[in-house]
């Protein structure tokens, strides 16, 4: 089972925080679609695939209910090479699970960044969006997240508020 990174505001520690923004500042400089890319390719991950099966789907049944279906995504609709998709086939229902997870994630973003007036500080944005993360995992905040927090951020340093989060 994927680790628990932190169920109250005490466990973010300042070197999460220094990690999130230090490694969104390498991500910074490339382009959306390969950030996609590094992003999707965590759904390889045994760590992140046991989460999706084992927890995010027991702990969000309402998606079933909302008419997402996996069987209608498409390997396609992620931004995985074609070698990742041929590993992928055989659990092509981790996909929709991965997808609903970023989707998840990015409202809590998008929700929290643009509620802040005033200069980014980052350290302060990503600590605000990891203690606003926390009612939304009910067995608390997972490590997989991070990647997905990461790119949200480093997508926000390189093309601000408004192409991040659409109205």
């Amino acid at each position: 089972m994927a680790k628990v990174l932190y169920t109250v505001e005490e466990g973010i520690s300042d070197d999460l925080l220094t990690y999130i923004e230090n490694k969104a500042q390498v991500l910074r400089p490339l382009d959306e679609f390969t950030l996609d890319s590094i992003v999707d390719s965590e759904v390889l991950n045994p760590e992140v695939q046991d989460y999706l099966e084992n927890v995010f789907a027991q702990e969000n049944p309402h998606l079933q209910e909302e008419g997402f279906a996996v069987e209608t995504l498409y390997i396609t609709d992620l931004a995985l090479s074609f070698e990742q998709s041929k590993a992928l086939l055989r659990k092509a229902g981790l996909l929709g699970w991965w997808r609903r997870l970023k989707e998840k994630i990015r409202k809590v973003f998008c929700q929290v960044v643009g509620s802040i007036e005033g200069d980014f500080d980052w350290k302060e944005i990503i600590k605000l969006v990891l203690l606003a993360l926390i009612p939304a995992f009910a067995s608390g905040v997972p490590a997989v997240v991070l990647p997905i927090v990461v790119a949200l951020v480093a997508s926000l340093m390189k093309y601000g508020y408004a192409r991040v989060c659409p109205a």
